[in-house]
């Protein structure tokens, strides 16, 4: 259940530094298009910290479930300390794969300035 937990922390970094990568190209795209991409992921983005936010209560409905019985749920219980830290780590992560992604496309000779560069990473990130 934490590796789920974490999976969605890692999503809500992705999501939320995705939209800052669309800000970064928003005069470049189509406004009606540019608004119904940000409305969808501000909606994934506000029920993925829903569920974060009251994880502990997702975990007891997920006990509730029969698929779920053979697997033991009952010592879990996670904090919002621990939360905090899985996502200041899953932040690092993001910004060890983006920097690691932008000396790959450095060292392929990919020429632009950094910002533009930046928010193409942050999308590709986004929409994988």
């Amino acid at each position: 259940t934490l590796h789920f937990v974490s999976g969605i922390v890692q999503l809500v970094v992705t999501i939320v530094m995705g939209c800052v990568g669309l800000l970064c190209f928003e005069n470049m795209i189509d406004a009606g298009y540019f608004n119904l991409i940000l409305i969808t992921e501000g909606v994934l983005l506000l029920i993925f910290i829903v569920l974060l936010w009251r994880i502990n209560k997702v975990i007891v409905w997920l006990r509730k479930s029969n698929f779920l019985k053979k697997y033991d749920f009952s010592h879990l219980e996670i904090k919002r300390s621990m939360l905090l830290k899985m996502l200041l780590l899953s932040t690092l992560r993001y910004l060890v794969f983006s920097i690691q992604f932008y000396l790959l496309l450095i060292a392929c000779g990919v020429q632009g300035n950094l910002y533009h560069i930046a928010g193409a990473i942050t999308i590709t990130y986004d929409l994988v």
